[in-house]
Parts: structure tokens; sequence; C-alpha cells
């Protein structure tokens, strides 16, 4: 009389799937939060393309740079995880609560900490000394920080942006201006950057980097 086999796993062939299991786990989670990081970026790189492209409306119908957020009618889709200046100093309008906190006098827009609640309401601006803008024809100096330099018509500007997008010490910080430079490699870059007039430009990589100095367990 035949005895009927029943098919299964044995324990040696479960932990053996079990492993394997374990290993892809450890490559995809991390690598998977890195994409989502990445995919956080591309908000402000919008943004910031979009607010070059009002401050150009309005430098040619008004011969100058709007530094109030109300001149540009700028505002990010709610939801926003970074905060966006168009000056070094002014308030901001608030997204801390349902309804936007909004004043004439703003000259940026905050981080929706209604959305995001563990967001801080304001990220700091972390890359002054790691922009190099080119002086204008018009003798004009290169800019570190947000802000209209020069007297208008003879004048360029440059916004800024920054955000904690994975929860760890460093900001996640970028640029946009009407003058063209390089952004220097140091603790938050690996290597030093062109960057276009009009095209957003990254000072800060909280994506690659853990801390100063420390290239990301995502990389």
């Amino acid at each position: 009389m035949k005895k009927c086999r029943t098919n299964g796993f044995t324990l040696i062939e479960l932990m053996i799937v079990l492993s394997i299991s374990f290993v892809l786990l450890l490559i995809f989670i991390p690598n998977l939060m890195r994409f989502k990081a990445y995919e956080k970026q591309a908000e402000v790189k919008g943004n910031l393309k979009t607010l070059h492209t009002a401050q150009q409306a309005y430098y040619q119908e008004k011969n100058e740079y709007a530094q109030r957020v109300e001149s540009l009618h700028f505002s990010p889709a709610r939801g926003n995880r970074y905060t966006y200046r168009l000056a070094t100093e002014g308030p901001l309008n608030s997204r801390v609560s349902e309804v936007e906190e909004k004043s004439s006098e703003s000259v940026g827009i905050g981080t929706d900490t209604f959305a995001h609640k563990d967001a801080k309401a304001e990220e700091a601006w972390a890359g002054a000394d790691a922009v190099v803008l080119e002086p204008n024809a018009n003798g004009v100096a290169g800019m570190t920080a947000a802000g209209v330099s020069g007297t208008c018509p003879a004048c360029e500007f440059m916004a800024t942006a920054a955000g904690n997008i994975d929860d760890d010490a460093l900001i996640d910080s970028w640029y946009i201006s009407s003058q063209s430079g390089q952004t220097k490699a140091g603790d938050c870059l690996l290597q030093m950057k062109e960057v276009p007039a009009g095209e957003p430009g990254q000072v800060c990589n909280d994506v690659d980097f853990d801390a100063p100095g420390k290239v990301s367990r995502y990389r």
C-alpha cells in the first residue's frame, strides 16, 4: 500500500525564503524612502520655476522685481513641505490652520504645518555661503540671500526655499535667480554645480546626506 506524501515546505526551505525576503526588504525599503524624498523635491523645483516666471512677467510690466507675494499672486498648492521667500526679512503667509493667514506685507509662504503636523512653521534657508552668483552687465553683485539687488530696472532677484523632507538634522535648501552662478561643493553637495539663470539651484541636499559631511544611507 502506497503512502500519500503531503506537499509542503520543510523548515529549512521556509528559513531560506524568509532570509531572502528579509534581504530584499533591506534593499527595497531604503530605496523606496529615498524615492519618496526625491518625489517631495519635485514640489520645490516646480514652484520655484513658477515663481521665476511670475517675476519675469512682473518685471516686463513694472521694470522691477516684486518682493511681496501679493504682487506676484504666488500661491503654491496647499500641502507644501517647503517655505518660500522673496526676501530675507519679513512676515510669511501662515499655513498652520485650514484657512491660510495672509498679509499684504508677506514676503513668502510658510510650510503647510496643517497638512504636515510634524513640520516646522518656518524652515531656515541653510546655504547663503554656498551660492556664488555672477555680477550682471550693469555691475550688480551676485546675491547670497533672497531679495532684490541693485537699482531697478538694472536689478536682479533671488528667491529661496527650504524644508526638512526626511526628518533629520539637515534642511533641504534651494534658490532661483535672474542671475546665473554656481553652488559650491560642501557639507551638503558632492560637487560644484553650474546653475543657469531661471533654473532651481540646490545648495543643501537633504536626501543624499544624513548630517553635515555624512553621505546618506539611501545613496
